[in-house]
């Protein structure tokens, strides 16, 4: 059964990047402040080598992130269950989000440099990112620029969104065979989840579309100038503060309203997909 439930697992999140592209280059484009970006209009104008620049990388960020989540915190849950089954289950299913979150922050935090500095324009193309960041050191550290943010964002992620999604199917009586079920649950938990740990994920976005200049020949931005004790080290309260005094409170949230349809679109088609594969596997060994 942990087969299959994996199986599905890795069906889903891997279908869910590629549909959902469109909306998280218009997520990314919102976060730092970008509202005149269109993917149509980017599409129409630069054609679909431009317009999907950076797919790749969020394809595989969705992939890896969300067959982490889920990936890890089953067998998490599994081992809970059997040795230590007097644990409350709120505490039980936070437990499992905060070691998926560890291990999947630091998995996705090169992954993610990449599709923000592809979805960006910062290179022409993937070869050309991985020849920077993969040449020498100093690009191997840039790779890794925001690992602590990104690590806290997924732990926050992953253990609110394993709280509500378990609560939800228990409480709900949902069928996991149902499509609909799981793509309405999973988007619902999906949504809310995002609304909590949006911030984090503004800051995160900030950090890491400014690597190439903070590990680069050229000074930092001078919005970054006031915020870094050094050129290659932001601090995260520093960074929040910059932001509500030059921008308001507001800009902790910017591009919220597409990150909610991002990742109700990501979590539906998940949902739908993980159903559907367990489906087909079941009719399969009929």
């Amino acid at each position: 059964e942990m087969i299959i439930e994996m199986i599905q697992i890795g069906g889903g999140a891997a279908l869910s990047g590629p549909v959902t592209w469109p909306l998280a280059a218009n997520l990314i484009a919102r976060q730092q402040g970008n509202f005149k970006y269109s993917f149509m209009n980017l599409l129409k104008t630069s054609g679909v080598r431009v317009a999907f620049s950076g797919c790749l990388p969020y394809s595989s960020y969705k992939l890896c992130g969300i067959g982490i989540q889920r990936g890890v915190q089953t067998p998490v849950i599994s081992y809970i269950n059997q040795y230590h089954q007097n644990m409350n289950e709120s505490v039980k299913f936070g437990v499992s989000g905060l070691i998926s979150g560890l291990i999947g922050g630091l998995v996705v935090t090169p992954i993610e440099q990449f599709k923000i500095s592809m979805a960006n324009g910062q290179f022409k193309n993937m070869q050309a990112t991985k020849s920077y960041f993969l040449s020498n050191m100093t690009g191997v550290k840039a790779l890794f620029s925001g690992a602590k943010i990104t690590i806290l964002r997924n732990m926050l992620y992953d253990s609110v969104n394993a709280i509500l999604y378990n609560k939800a199917i228990k409480v709900s009586y949902i069928d996991k065979t149902n499509a609909t079920h799981m793509a309405i649950i999973n988007a619902c938990a999906g949504v809310l989840t995002a609304i909590i740990d949006y911030p984090l994920d503004v800051f995160k976005t900030r950090i890491q579309s400014h690597t190439i200049e903070l590990y680069g020949a050229s000074p930092p931005p001078s919005t970054l100038v006031n915020i870094s004790s050094s050129s290659k080290n932001i601090s995260i309260l520093k960074l929040c503060r910059h932001m509500i005094q030059t921008e308001g409170i507001s800009s902790l949230y910017h591009g919220l309203e597409s990150k909610l349809g991002l990742y109700f679109a990501v979590w539906f088609v998940y949902g739908i997909a993980y159903s559907t594969i367990g489906n087909a596997i079941i009719y399969a060994k009929r």
